[in-house]
């Protein structure tokens, strides 16, 4: 079984409305190691946004799990618009994630201004194509009421796929 992920970044200290507080790291940590223990994916597929993508790329190396990194722009790109731009030390944590991870697929989107929507259509296909037929389990860490997040894209996007679905609020 191929498990694939999308989730939300951690919020910057002046969000307004929070949709995945810092403070909360911790939890979802927790949430996302008993996720991958109970569903024991063969390979975990998504993106290494700082937040849940690290979070869950770090959980699955920590269990020995194959990692596939799928990255809408180029690495460097990458890690400055989606990772370092977070407060916390996320930069760190990217580095070690691409290091240690079996597979990093790299596309430039940089032209299209929705690069990140289509980043979403790039792990899903991405996931498909490694699955071989194999079970998909989609990870989703956003609130579930949130319909215009790029991860309620990633859910209702997988959900048309006919994949089953594993949801945690980061709140």
């Amino acid at each position: 079984m191929i498990l694939v992920f999308a989730g939300n970044r951690v919020d910057d200290a002046d969000r307004a409305d929070p949709r995945f507080p810092q403070s909360n790291v911790p939890r979802v940590q927790s949430l996302v190691a008993e996720i991958l223990a109970e569903s024991r994916p063969d390979l975990v597929v998504g993106a290494a946004a700082a937040g849940s993508d690290l979070i869950i790329l770090s959980e699955a190396q920590k269990a020995s799990i194959p990692t596939h990194i799928v990255l809408p722009l180029d690495v460097n790109e990458f890690r400055r618009m989606s990772v370092v731009d977070q407060p916390g030390d996320w930069g760190g944590g990217f580095d070690l994630a691409i290091s240690a991870s079996t597979a990093v697929t790299v596309a430039d989107l940089s032209e299209f201004d929705d690069w990140y929507l289509r980043g979403n259509d790039l792990i899903l296909d991405t996931a498909e194509s490694l699955a071989h037929g194999d079970e998909i389990m989609a990870l989703v860490v956003a609130a579930s009421d949130d319909d215009s997040s790029v991860s309620s894209d990633f859910r209702r996007k997988a959900s048309a796929r006919g994949w089953s679905a594993v949801s945690v609020e980061p709140l």
